[in-house]
């Protein structure tokens, strides 16, 4: 397709993008004909599906991390992230919302983010998308970056507090453990 250094560009991720939701868009509105006896077959783009930095890339969002508003579906910002969700609640991303803030930073011409939204995405005029709604989580980041860690932190905790194995245990195994090909 393309280096992703060219799509860094505004007027090249039009010209790249423009096209394609263009051809999808058409796919949506006239169908495609197959030869079957139903003659027709229409389209309908419900969800955009990648990892957390494209996904955050193709809505429009920020691509860090680390600070700010990080989260595509609410305001949780990086130093709320922390805190227990029992213990705190964040107003989730609406539509309209949205679309004021990218018209906010469309109209400043400062380039600045937000509530994590950096520009319009340049799926904005595909028909079925919108970046506050149209984006899923990325379920193996989230498992393998968030839940796995404090799932096992848990469990070391418990063995370690039943006296199972001391913390000097649990590290000398994780240390010595040894990865098969696959796990490296």
């Amino acid at each position: 397709m393309c280096h992703s250094n060219y799509l860094s560009n505004n007027s090249n991720r039009k010209q790249f993008f423009n096209p394609i939701v263009d051809e999808l868009n058409a796919i949506q509105t006239t169908g495609v004909f197959i030869p079957t006896p139903g003659d027709r077959l229409n389209f309908a783009f419900t969800v955009l599906v990648g990892d957390h930095l494209a996904s955050h890339d193709f809505g429009g969002f920020q691509k860090i991390f680390n600070t700010g508003e990080f989260c595509r579906h609410c305001h949780i910002d990086h130093e709320q992230k922390l805190i227990p969700l029992s213990q705190s609640s964040y107003s989730y991303r609406t539509r309209n919302e949205h679309d004021g803030f990218v018209q906010q930073i469309i109209t400043s011409d400062n380039h600045g983010v937000l509530h994590g939204v950096v520009d319009s995405s340049p799926l904005a005029d595909l028909i079925g998308f919108h970046a506050a709604m149209s984006i899923p989580n990325d379920p193996m980041h989230d498992f393998n970056e968030g839940v796995c860690g404090q799932l096992l932190m848990a469990m070391f905790k418990e063995i370690s507090g039943k006296k199972l194995m001391t913390y000097a245990e649990i590290e000398s195994r994780l240390s010595t453990f040894e990865y098969g090909p696959n796990d490296k």
